[in-house]
């Protein structure tokens, strides 16, 4: 979510600046103007409104019964992230799947991103996409810590 928060910041800044140096040159007619406040001042209530999860309240996160089926079935499949691929990392171990997670960090773990991206989201195609269960699972695990957890 901080890279998220963090871009539209940067969007919100850049029709700031653009805002007021058109109003300075005076080129906007009135209602342009006032479309451009709303604007800026809408991107700044989203950016506000923006936050993370309280996962206190939710039970531990098992790794080793909840997390690792769903790296092995969606992720680990021959000529993907299996043992032995050379692809960039092996989601067939714990070892091999902290190579792309970041503990308490959604936006900073590549594997979480690489799971909700909408532009290209993985598993690819022909392989269908993690369910949102699957995917809050993930997202529950990495901010509990992402620890190596084996349950009974």
């Amino acid at each position: 979510m901080l890279f998220y928060k963090k871009q539209l910041l940067k969007v919100a800044t850049l029709y700031v600046n653009t805002f007021i140096m058109n109003i300075f040159m005076e080129k906007m007619n009135f209602k342009t103007k006032l479309g451009a406040i709303l604007l800026v001042l809408s991107s700044f209530v989203f950016a506000s409104c923006m936050h993370t999860a309280d996962v206190t309240d939710i039970p531990d996160v098992c790794f080793e019964k909840e997390v690792l089926p769903i790296f092995q079935n969606n992720c680990a499949m021959s000529g993907c992230h299996g043992s032995g691929s050379h692809e960039e990392f092996d989601a067939t171990t714990y070892a091999g799947i902290m190579e792309v997670i970041s503990p308490n960090s959604l936006s900073e773990s590549e594997a979480y991103m690489s799971i909700t991206n909408n532009l290209q989201i993985m598993p690819p195609s022909p392989y269908k996409a993690l369910s949102k269960e699957q995917r809050t699972t993930i997202a529950v695990w990495i901010t509990q810590g992402a620890k190596n957890t084996t349950c009974p």
